[in-house]
């Protein structure tokens, strides 16, 4: 990755499915911060298991160490699964909880009946609170625009209208 000129590495899964699981995780994120960090990397753990909650990232984080390992923010997987909050505050409440820690953050929708293969702006995700955290929290680093792919899922349309869709609309946000 360092021979490539990478910057990120996401972390993505763990140890186990059960709440104690996230403890153990914390220690071995920190392991493979401490690698990345040695080699001019930052590694970040992103949200997305399949039903992760918030309380399942909080614990991973909080049992990591903060100078070597970050936080991604996977929109579309925080308002799917974060269930500790009602739908709209999901991904911007866990913004809010580790702003300072992000390092990394990926727009993403989701609704009950498209699933993750939602163009942003379509789904249940609070939009304006994003963009608003992103633009006045000053967020200065990457952030990569995905929409999952399943056939027929996003009403028919193809991928590059789901792509120009999303793209639209996080223009126009983003301009506040």
């Amino acid at each position: 990755m360092a021979a490539l000129d990478c910057r990120h590495l996401i972390c993505l899964g763990g140890v186990g499915t059960v709440a104690a699981n996230y403890e153990e995780l914390g220690p071995v994120l920190s392991r493979i911060g401490r690698v990345a960090r040695k080699f001019g990397i930052r590694a970040a753990y992103h949200n997305g298991r399949t039903r992760e909650t918030i309380a399942d990232m909080k614990t991973a984080l909080d049992h990591a160490d903060p100078e070597v390992v970050f936080a991604a923010c996977d929109t579309g997987h925080a308002t799917r699964d974060f269930i500790e909050f009602p739908y709209p505050e999901r991904a911007v409440r866990f913004m809010e909880r580790e702003w300072d820690r992000i390092d990394f953050i990926e727009f993403k929708d989701w609704s009950p009946s498209t699933e993750l293969n939602t163009p942003v702006g379509e789904g249940l995700c609070d939009w304006p609170a994003v963009f608003e955290r992103v633009v006045t929290g000053g967020y200065g680093g990457w952030i990569v625009v995905e929409q999952n792919g399943h056939p027929g899922l996003s009403k028919g349309r193809t991928p590059f209208e789901c792509a120009r869709l999303s793209r639209e609309f996080i223009r126009k946000g983003m301009s506040v």
